[in-house]
């Protein structure tokens, strides 16, 4: 009987099928005649289906968030700023508090490992936690936006003490509410103060946002030691022996040239000009503090003579006879404290480069 009815449900989707695709075919010639005809009312139509889209997403993270661990974080300091472009002739006060506490994950360096002192920190991606946006009046009756970012303390200690580096989380803070609200402020920044927190006495309770939460990086960690997925290897002149086997040529910005008669007898006699080396393929992502430039290198099996030579500005990559890159970077950034990684199976030589404290 359950054989019957399996076979009696397939039947019955078979035959809906072509009515699905009927349908869907009349839907949209239906909307290619509207573009046409009213294109309007088309691009009203598409505004309205991508805007309840969007409320839909926007009730699933708010369900999420409603469920994840709440906190109560310390006051820490309070910035005052303006939407970028506003058209109102009273636009609100933004108000940004930087919170802090101890239950937000600390700085995760690029090996996935917690950074715990100040030059971890550097090259680390600093999570910060976002909660829903609080409206109020001043006294002058002008709306009021604060947001709450929360960063663990250890950071916070940190910009308290270093000027530079608070410049930089002031940054990063900004960009991640800009992020989270699809928004974008002014950078005409005041730092109030008499207040180390705007909107009352002290934060309110604050739900933790999965990229800032340690029990969840504890998970995923946990999920990758299962699956026995190697952490990231520095390629650098101190790694490991296996490593150095086969990436010891790699000079990294900060390494001096190596002197070596040989090499320079072997360049000087190269067959082909280096304007006759290939560009490789490459791709650039922007991260919250770092970039990472990921370059496919198919014609060679090791990282060995790859020459690395990074600056504010660029980034020059050389394999003698077969590549040349020379590649003018976003941003600015500290190549100070760069990385690579060659990744054998894929050919490809992964550069993270940390953005420039401002």
């Amino acid at each position: 009987q359950r054989r019957v009815m399996g076979n009696s449900s397939a039947v019955k989707m078979e035959q809906s099928l072509p009515d699905l695709k009927s349908h869907a075919d009349h839907f949209w010639k239906h909307l290619n005649e509207l573009a046409e005809s009213d294109p309007e009312e088309y691009k009203k139509f598409i505004q309205s289906q991508l805007q309840d889209g969007m409320k839909e997403i926007e009730k699933e993270k708010s369900a999420k968030r409603s469920q994840a661990p709440a906190i109560q974080p310390e006051s820490g300091f309070a910035i005052r700023t303006a939407l970028k472009q506003a058209t109102d002739t009273q636009p609100p006060k933004i108000y940004i508090n930087i919170c802090r506490s101890t239950q937000v994950l600390r700085p995760v360096t690029s090996g996935g490992r917690l950074a715990l002192t100040d030059e971890e920190m550097n090259a680390a991606f600093i999570p910060i936690s976002v909660d829903k946006v609080k409206t109020t009046k001043s006294m002058s009756g002008t709306d009021c936006l604060m947001y709450d970012a929360v960063i663990h303390s250890a950071v916070f200690d940190r910009a308290s003490r270093e000027p530079r580096f608070k410049s930089f989380l002031i940054e990063t803070c900004l960009k991640r509410v800009e992020k989270r609200f699809t928004c974008s402020f002014s950078r005409q920044l005041k730092c109030l103060t008499n207040k180390r927190y705007k909107g009352g006495a002290r934060p309110v309770t604050h739900h933790v946002e999965e990229d800032a939460d340690p029990a969840i990086f504890e998970q995923r960690k946990q999920a990758r030691e299962k699956a026995a997925v190697p952490p990231p290897v520095k390629i650098t002149a101190n790694a490991s022996a296996s490593v150095q086997e086969e990436s010891s040529n790699i000079r990294m910005p900060w390494e001096a040239p190596p002197v070596s008669k040989a090499l320079i007898q072997e360049l000087s006699s190269c067959e082909k000009p280096i304007s006759e080396a290939l560009a490789p393929q490459y791709s650039i992502s922007m991260h919250q503090d770092r970039l990472t430039v990921a370059v496919l290198l198919p014609l060679i099996e090791s990282a060995a003579d790859v020459e690395l030579d990074i600056s504010p500005q660029q980034l020059k990559l050389s394999v003698t006879d077969i590549y040349s890159l020379a590649l003018p970077l976003p941003h600015l950034v500290d190549p100070n404290f760069s990385r690579a990684k060659w990744l054998k199976n894929k050919k490809t030589l992964c550069i993270t480069i940390p953005l420039a404290l401002k």
